[in-house]
């Protein structure tokens, strides 16, 4: 019931009414929820004291207040006090209160497909520090709506982080801002980040230092609760060794390259067009010779006068570090690509029945639904797969205008790559072309992609496949262009994918250990607990709002 109310799924007077019933019927220990708001009676008063009752035994840290630049409804800008949970109090919170152990949180070892382990160690002995007591941190921003609406800006800002030794592992909150209320300057919101990450750098620092802090961040006085701890021992230290998140939120706070920019990634040189243009994908393109080196990128971003992020002020924190992600640049980019060319190839040319393009989907569906059912016949078991429940032509290409591309989930998408596979061996021994024969070898290195990365790591294959994958790709956009077509389009997603592939997955390991499904799970969690039904919708009642729920779930252990 506690869980339901938290999340938004019951209100406060239903879980008071609730609270009241249940007790009338002798269940115990819900008398304060049923007393909330005297009874029902002050209306307006409910939920606090719901929220009071709550927490009301809870040892989970409060907020710690930040001005940070932000931009009210009113369009004017001014600095106010917002509410963030500090992670070096959490991660006491969690030690202290036996959710975790520090041996286990410093266990890097069993991640055996990635290299967090050599790069913890090295970095305990450039500082040293004994790595049994260093716990090693990712951090994730990333945009999600929080209610309905027709404009844009109904999305909320989540800044999270989680330990790095559980491939599955919990995420953890550290603020939450509204997208309408960042900073409208001109900045595009970069201000109101910057003020954030400024906190969170400064707590990464505490935790390499090992004991709470004497000052707040902007040297200014502690609260009384934290400066009757101030000098105290954590008992542990921390360091910051990953960042996630898409392509547009790595714009918005590292100010790397947008898709669209002339010189379009901070990993290497590559452009748009010309000697260095990223859609020449081959062994011997260009940009391949022009890798940055360690630190080189942030000193061309300060000749720019484009200032490093403040999160780059972690200890050991570098721009390798910041991960691409096989769920953006795939699941949701290059993969749905392919399968969108596939399907659309399918519906014209694989002889199904239907005398239009819309009909001919409709028998594509039921083809889609048949290979699900074979799945479980061969699983011999329902599969827990995610599935689409339907197949339309605007899920295939958007007009007649736009190039092929499938739209669904990411993890719809990654479902469906042996779907694809299938597809273009039937096309295959329906024309015996070099055409279908190079569509059939792209999805096939393609399925063997996630093969690799889902059940024998290699990063050798995985960057020789990425490599096959993305030259037959470009090829075959050449082939449609001499042919007048609009398919196959090369995107700058295919150049992520060769990024992480045939580069990041030897400095960081396998994909898979830190693609961004579980931060993802976490966002969705976050934007149902930023619904609001009433209240003031300041920003910092906004953000408490969410603290506040978000403490209270992690109280009683349901996150």
């Amino acid at each position: 019931m506690t869980t339901l109310y938290l999340t938004n799924k019951m209100s406060a007077p239903e879980m008071r009414l609730t609270a009241d019933l249940a007790a009338q019927a002798g269940a115990q220990g819900l008398e304060l929820l049923a007393k909330a708001g005297n009874r029902g009676r002050a209306y307006r008063n409910v939920a606090r004291d719901i929220q009071r009752a709550i927490t009301r035994k809870s040892s989970v840290p409060e907020p710690y207040l930040v001005a940070i630049p932000i931009t009210t409804g009113s369009g004017e800008q001014c600095h106010v006090e917002h509410p963030v949970l500090l992670p070096h109090e959490l991660l006491e919170y969690l030690l202290s209160s036996g959710t975790a152990r520090l041996e286990d949180l410093v266990d890097l070892e069993s991640r055996v497909d990635q290299t967090l382990h050599k790069r913890h160690r090295e970095f305990c002995r450039q500082h040293n520090l004994d790595a049994r007591n260093v716990v090693a941190l990712g951090f994730h921003g990333d945009g999600v709506p929080y209610r309905k609406a027709t404009h844009k800006q109904a999305s909320t800002e989540v800044l999270s982080w989680n330990l790095l030794c559980d491939l599955d592992g919990k995420r953890y909150l550290f603020a939450d801002i509204h997208h309408e209320f960042l900073c409208t300057c001109g900045c595009r919101g970069r201000h109101t980040f910057d003020a954030l990450l400024e906190v969170f750098a400064w707590s990464m620092v505490v935790l390499l230092g090992g004991h709470h802090p004497d000052t707040r961040h902007d040297r200014g006085p502690l609260d009384a609760p934290r400066a009757g701890k101030a000098g105290q021992p954590l008992g542990f230290q921390g360091v910051l060794l990953q960042a996630r998140g898409d392509w547009a939120w790595f714009n918005q706070v590292f100010s790397f390259p947008n898709w669209n920019a002339k010189a379009l990634c901070w990993r290497c040189r590559a452009t748009q067009e010309g000697p260095l243009a990223y859609t020449k994908c081959g062994l011997l393109a260009a940009w391949r010779n022009t890798r940055y080196k360690p630190g080189e990128y942030l000193r061309q971003q300060v000749r720019e006068n484009s200032n490093p992020s403040p999160l780059f002020a972690c200890p050991g924190f570098t721009v390798e570090q910041v991960s691409i992600g096989a769920l953006r640049c795939m699941d949701l980019g290059v993969t749905q690509d392919i399968l969108g060319n596939i399907l659309w190839e399918a519906l014209h040319e694989l002889g199904l029945p239907g005398r239009s393009a819309k009909e001919r989907c409709k028998t594509l569906a039921v083809k889609l639904q048949h290979y699900y059912q074979q799945q479980a016949q061969a699983a011999g078991h329902p599969t827990n797969t995610s599935k689409l429940q339907d197949l339309t032509l605007t899920m295939i290409r958007k007009d007649y205008k736009s190039y092929p591309k499938l739209k669904a989930k990411g993890a719809e998408t990654r479902a469906l790559v042996l779907f694809g596979v299938a597809l273009a061996q039937e096309l295959h021994a329906r024309h015996h072309s070099g055409h279908t024969r190079m569509v059939t070898e792209v999805v096939q290195d393609l399925h063997e992609i996630y093969e690799v990365m889902c059940r024998s790591f290699d990063a050798g294959r995985l960057a020789t496949l990425s490599t096959q994958v993305a030259d037959k790709f470009s090829k075959l956009e050449a082939e449609a262009r001499r042919d007048g077509k609009l398919a196959w389009k090369v995107k700058p997603k295919l150049h992520m994918m060769q990024e992480l592939l045939e580069y990041q997955s030897h400095e960081l390991g396998n994909p898979r250990g830190y693609w961004e499904y579980r931060d993802e799970d976490f966002v969705g969690l976050v934007s149902r607990l930023a619904a609001r039904k009433g209240g003031p919708a300041t920003p910092k009642a906004c953000a408490r709002g969410v603290l506040q729920r978000y403490r209270a779930l992690l109280g009683v252990g349901d996150i």
